[in-house]
């Protein structure tokens, strides 16, 4: 939703902006760039912009708004908005309790707080950022104010979609009114994507593609075993570590297993913590295994992900399994002949978490460099043609090193088909291709071709670099 100021019917600095029905507010009418102005007025200027904004966007009462911005801490955050350079943004959010009917209360900060996330229930915000680091009296201040509205979603969220629904088309409009249709092949157009338009096109399409890697992190949690363990353990762990000999450390834990024996509670204690943690490594396992065993979401961008992450996951837990805590629970538990078959769980599940570790590893030298980027933020058809090129490539170099099975290796290939042909469509889609000369379709055609001839001389762990 927008607000559309405008010069001749509005709400003059210093007058109380009104509550609109919701119906009417896409046609707010509001000027507070007051031509010919005293810099002093400056602060007045932007409190009734602010005004306008909340009322129009963030569902903020007149009133409260009023009352808010009449506050001296905000007329403060306003006038150094207002005057001061180096701060170009103000972020204006407007909470309400969840689940609540009671009135909107404005904030306002002056430049974005590092802790500052969005996306909190019952929240709306929108951001002002100047132009300019100064501002002008003498010119409107939608001249001199972009605004961005957040909504309630998450910061990701609402960047991704502004990017993919606003930016990008309105950024493709430009470079068309410039003579610079989507990756035109001919010589003029070449000469003039000097000024950078395929590049910018490749930024943008990177930074798409980085907020929607965010949007779809893989989850994968952290297993944290050292919550498991009782305080008696914890203490003995110490003990033992200030211990001075090996004898002294036996006859620390031999005085610990006497406490044992003579307490069923303890005992329980001791066999419940190996329990927690066996549940946690073993689930950990599974999904692993499970992993392996779907082709659900097979996307390259998903799969790099999920291995670079359960690398990561796996390699914390392989280190927590030898926690001092760990291996003394283990030991005490043996020794005390109680429940044996727990220890014994836990130590198959150490094993497994190690292989684990072990094939992630050797996963990730085929996923952590496999070049999803490069596909998705093509600019043009040469781009696509030379990323189609280099996954193939990758794979036959890394394929049979990375021990990766070679079935989901096909699957991949398939969902990065998939990518390209998307990418290929969207690429094409801003090309007239019936109106286009015979020379540069002719030229546009040869691409393809020369891409389906590279793909064609590649073979799924062929010779060089395959072993």
């Amino acid at each position: 939703m927008t607000c559309r100021p405008r010069r001749t019917v509005g709400m003059r600095a210093g007058t109380q902006c009104q509550r609109l029905p919701i119906s009417q507010r896409s046609e707010c009418t509001v000027d507070v760039g007051l031509r010919g102005a005293e810099p002093d007025h400056r602060g007045l200027q932007v409190s009734s912009f602010v005004c306008a904004v909340a009322a129009s966007l963030l569902d903020v009462e007149a009133d409260a708004a009023a009352q808010a911005l009449a506050e001296d801490d905000r007329q403060a955050i306003v006038k150094m908005f207002a005057e001061d350079k180096d701060v170009l943004v103000l972020l204006v959010v407007a909470w309400s309790a969840p689940n609540t009917a009671s009135a909107r209360r404005l904030e306002m900060f002056a430049g974005i707080p590092n802790d500052w996330r969005g996306g909190d229930e019952g929240a709306l915000a929108a951001t002002l950022t100047k132009n300019a680091p100064t501002l002008s009296a003498s010119e409107p201040l939608v001249r001199q104010l972009q605004i961005l509205s957040l909504g309630g979603e998450n910061i990701v969220d609402a960047l991704h979609a502004y990017i993919h629904r606003s930016f990008k088309p309105l950024l493709e409009s430009h470079f068309s009114a410039e003579g610079l249709p989507g990756g035109a092949l001919t010589e003029a157009s070449s000469r003039r994507d000097v000024m950078g338009a395929t590049l910018v096109r490749k930024k943008v399409a990177e930074l798409e593609l980085a907020l929607r890697g965010c949007q779809q992190e893989v989850k994968v949690a952290d297993v944290v075993l050292h919550d498991h363990f009782a305080p008696q353990v914890t203490e003995l762990t110490g003990a033992l570590a200030k211990c001075s000999s090996p004898q002294e450390r036996e006859e620390t834990r031999d005085a610990f297993l006497s406490a044992c024996r003579c307490s069923e509670d303890l005992k329980k204690v001791l066999c419940a913590s190996l329990v927690a943690c066996h549940k946690d490594l073993s689930d950990l396992a599974s999904r692993f295994e499970r992993r392996m065993q779907s082709s659900v979401d097979m996307a390259p961008a998903t799969e790099r992900d999920f291995w670079l992450r359960m690398e990561e996951v796996l390699k914390k837990a392989h280190e927590q399994t030898r926690l001092p805590e760990v291996e003394c629970t283990l030991d005490l538990v043996k020794r005390l002949k109680i429940q044996q078959h727990i220890p014994r769980q836990l130590e198959e599940d150490v094993t497994s978490i190690k292989s684990k570790l072990e094939a992630a590893q050797k996963y990730n030298i085929l996923m952590r460099e496999f070049p999803v980027a490069e596909i998705l933020s093509a600019p043009d058809l040469a781009s696509t043609a030379a990323a189609i090129t280099k996954v193939f490539e990758h794979v036959k170099k890394n394929l049979i090193r990375a021990g990766y099975p070679l079935g989901r290796a096909v699957q991949l290939l398939e969902a990065a088909s998939l990518d390209v042909s998307q990418q290929l469509h969207q690429i094409l889609r801003k090309k007239s291709l019936m109106d286009m000369r015979y020379e540069d379709f002719q030229h546009l055609c040869g691409y393809t071709v020369n891409a389906r001839g590279a793909v064609a001389g590649l073979q799924l762990g062929g010779g060089g670099g395959g072993g």
